[in-house]
């Protein structure tokens, strides 16, 4: 075999293939840099593809909520696209800048919170402030001059973050155990500004200086925000059930398996509550086999439902207590290599059937001298570093974690299976 066979994850990918059951359900949980997305990423390249297998993937770079829907949509037959295409085209349409966007969520929070009920111990301050809090995020002054991140230079982080999550980039919950939230600093508090507001805004502003109200207010205002971010996308939880029920009923009559890896998960906040609602629904009567992974901090598993953590078949643990000098040596040289051989070489291997990966070191006439003066590993030169300086650049790009050398493209895992 290959100098670069990682046993532990070939035994984790046959385990999750050939595992039975209409459900195989996976989290790869760690922290940030430990390798989660980089298993999610070695996954899809080695499953074998074939005719009775669909392998959906939903990488961490380079997406949005829109398009991720777009894309999910696009593995129904074509003719069966439409009605699910005409929703988002209607926000396409309609929703071609910031500004546009903006108004739009803002409009899609306060409906959500005006049908929202009161709930919890505080019914009394709830049943008050319901009604009160849309007035906020209606009110022409503050969305003009408080929310708008792009008036004149200003900066609000949740309402910039939550348009990038749904149009742009949704890397802005890239590796998170937190979802996105309203805070204090993200109201407009500022008496001096209040008194540009309308008379509806003026009511609760004033309700919400008294600060047990304010966090009655900030937990009414969060727990809506999942669903005005569907709202503006125009495509409700529901919506997203019927969808991957369709692709799982299309797969079904086609004898096919439907697999699902996910890079990161909390970069679906708005839609990841619906899509673990349909992921943790057995395949059985008229829906496909489904397997899927995704990757999650260690933190944001420890808050799904228990429901989903009960149902897990395999949970996959990257966060290794305490790692060899050698394996980050190993690992240092491998990347070392990759940088000598070049993109075309590596594209060149990439559409090869080897599955061993060329070391540059072998065509080098310098390659005995440069070993003995730097040293090697694997017969991988260390140049122009050594041990010492790979060992002493580990440690200090993880100042964090003195006994945990955490790489950002390979780690050992744990595999804790569910029997």
């Amino acid at each position: 075999g290959s100098a670069f066979k990682n046993t532990y994850y070939d035994d984790f990918l046959n385990a999750f293939l050939n595992e039975g059951g209409n459900n195989v359900q996976v989290v790869i949980e760690g922290e940030s840099g430990s390798g989660k997305s980089h298993l999610v990423q070695w996954m899809n390249f080695h499953i074998p593809q074939n005719d009775k297998r669909l392998i959906l993937t939903i990488p961490k770079t380079q997406t949005n909520l829109y398009s991720v829907l777009k894309k999910i949509i696009s593995y129904l037959p074509s003719e069966e696209q439409t009605k699910y295409q005409e929703k988002l085209r209607r926000t396409e349409s309609g929703l071609k800048n910031n500004k546009e966007r903006i108004n739009e969520f803002l409009s899609s929070l306060a409906r959500t919170i005006e049908r929202d009920v009161p709930q919890g111990e505080q019914k009394d301050e709830e049943e008050y402030l319901i009604p009160l809090i849309p007035n906020l995020f209606d009110d022409p002054y503050f969305r003009e001059y408080f929310f708008n991140f792009e008036k004149d230079g200003r900066e609000h982080e949740i309402i910039k973050n939550i348009i990038s999550l749904i149009f742009e980039n949704s890397g802005i919950n890239r590796n998170s155990d937190h979802r996105q939230e309203f805070k204090q600093k993200h109201l407009p508090l500022n008496p001096k500004e209040a008194i540009n507001a309308a008379q509806p805004t003026q009511e609760v502003l004033e309700a919400i200086q008294e600060e047990e109200l304010l966090q009655i207010s900030l937990d009414i205002i969060n727990r809506n925000l999942d669903k005005a971010i569907t709202r503006t996308l125009s495509f409700s939880p529901d919506d997203l059930i019927e969808l991957m029920s369709e692709i799982r009923s299309t797969l079904f009559k086609n004898d096919q398996e439907l697999i699902l890896l996910i890079e990161d998960f909390a970069q679906l906040q708005g839609i990841d509550s619906a899509l673990l609602q349909v992921l943790t629904v057995e395949g059985s009567g008229e829906l496909c086999k489904l397997k899927w992974a995704m990757a999650v901090t260690s933190g944001y598993f420890e808050k799904l439902e228990d429901t989903v953590r009960t149902r897990i078949t395999f949970k996959v643990n990257m966060d290794s207590p305490k790692d060899s000098d050698k394996y980050i040596l190993q690992l240092g040289s491998r990347y070392l290599n990759a940088i000598r051989l070049g993109n075309q070489k590596i594209k060149d291997w990439y559409s090869s059937t080897s599955k061993n990966i060329i070391n540059n070191c072998d065509e080098c006439i310098h390659k005995d001298i440069c070993h003995k003066s730097f040293g090697e590993i694997d017969n991988i030169g260390l140049y122009p570093f050594n041990k010492i300086a790979l060992l002493q650049m580990a440690k200090k790009a993880d100042k964090q974690k003195n006994m945990i050398f955490r790489p950002s493209t390979k780690n050992f895992c744990k595999i804790h299976t569910k029997r």
